[in-house]
């Protein structure tokens, strides 16, 4: 049966790149979003110059503008929407609890609170938020602002000053990074022909990615770990929520032959001292005492993912779940494992409906 146009045209806009731009490589991933679940297309990786980027920050454009050309001309894209994942390292991420009002006027009042109680650490800021799902079992703030006086003045001539008046709040997730390094990424994506839909931070990817794939229960508590050679992402979920997230160096061998090596094991106890305090400072600190953590979803690109999956299993009282990706580049490309792709496949399973 032949195919029709509109068939065509729904199953290649469908399509949408990940892409995800490390200190060392360039990852490039193209799926679709189907009734079956997430279809990838592509899966590559192209290595950067050494000292291109350093810890996020971009040093020399043009080597990451001929990775991310390379890697381009080798996979041809289909897909319409490109959304790029920010280095978590550039990027901070703070939960406030804030007066429950529409969102034009909660950015009045967030505008307030940088400007008072939360200066951020950068010369040109760039910020985004978004209102997070009450959990009734617990009291999740990651830092609590008693609204400033000026808060009440944006609203005083809206019905929702009540909100104020009331004492009725909502928790909101802050996320905020350079604007002069977000313009550097979204600059090289253009410079190769492709438009940055979206920019996130990989903690979100990797919660869509969970959402999307049901490697269990994504409305649990559960933790996710990313490793990279160079840093490790922590994050806590609850509720369906981003709740916690924080960025830890490590350092991981570059080996997949971990057996008797000292340095791994040295970075899997600092890493599993980690989320020790991780958990503690969450459930208790934080006033979560009544909620278990239920899974741990481990990705990233050491070669040894493995081994800390092992690793982790054996000491945590919950199951440990990699990020499963089946996808052979066509290049063979070994140097990333396919667990280093779960933040590029989270990312372009945003597709253009979010």
């Amino acid at each position: 049966m032949l195919t029709s146009v509109k068939q065509l045209i729904d199953r290649f806009s469908s399509r949408s790149l990940g892409i995800e731009i490390t200190d060392t490589h360039i990852k490039w991933l193209e799926a679709s979003i189907n009734s079956g679940g997430i279809e990838i297309h592509a899966a590559d990786a192209e290595p950067i110059a050494s000292g291109a980027i350093a810890e996020g920050k971009v040093q020399e454009v043009a080597p990451v503008i001929q990775a991310l050309q390379t890697v381009k001309q080798r996979n041809a894209p289909a897909a319409k929407h490109t959304n790029l994942i920010l280095p978590s390292i550039l990027t901070m991420v703070r939960f406030l609890e804030l007066p429950d009002v529409k969102v034009n006027h909660l950015r009045k009042i967030i505008d307030l609170e940088l400007q008072y109680h939360v200066p951020l650490p950068f010369d040109r800021p760039y910020y985004d938020f978004t209102k997070l799902p009450r959990n009734d079992d617990a009291n999740m703030k990651l830092q609590t602002i008693d609204p400033v006086p000026e808060a009440a003045a944006v609203l005083e001539s809206t019905d929702e000053s009540e909100s104020v008046k009331t004492g009725k709040t909502c928790d909101v997730m802050l996320v905020a990074a350079p604007l002069d390094d977000i313009e550097i990424y979204s600059s090289i994506l253009t410079n190769v022909g492709l438009k940055p839909s979206s920019i996130e931070i990989k903690a979100l990817s990797l919660q869509r990615l969970i959402e999307r794939t049901n490697p269990f229960d994504p409305s649990s508590t559960y933790l996710t770990i990313d490793i990279t050679p160079i840093y490790t992402d922590i994050s806590m979920y609850s509720g369906g929520a981003l709740r916690i997230t924080r960025n830890k160096s490590l350092d991981f061998p570059a080996s997949e032959d971990v057996e008797n090596d000292f340095e791994f094991f040295t970075a899997c106890q600092e890493l599993m001292s980690e989320v020790n305090r991780f958990i503690n400072f969450y459930r208790y600190t934080l006033n979560n005492r009544n909620q278990e953590v239920e899974h741990l979803f481990l990705s990233g690109d050491i070669a040894a993912i493995a081994s800390v999956a092992d690793y982790l299993g054996d000491r945590l009282q919950i199951p440990v779940h990699r990020a499963a990706i089946s996808y052979d580049s066509p290049r063979g490309f070994k140097a990333i494992p396919n667990t280093g792709f779960a933040g590029a496949l989270g990312a372009a399973a945003r597709g253009r409906f979010e």
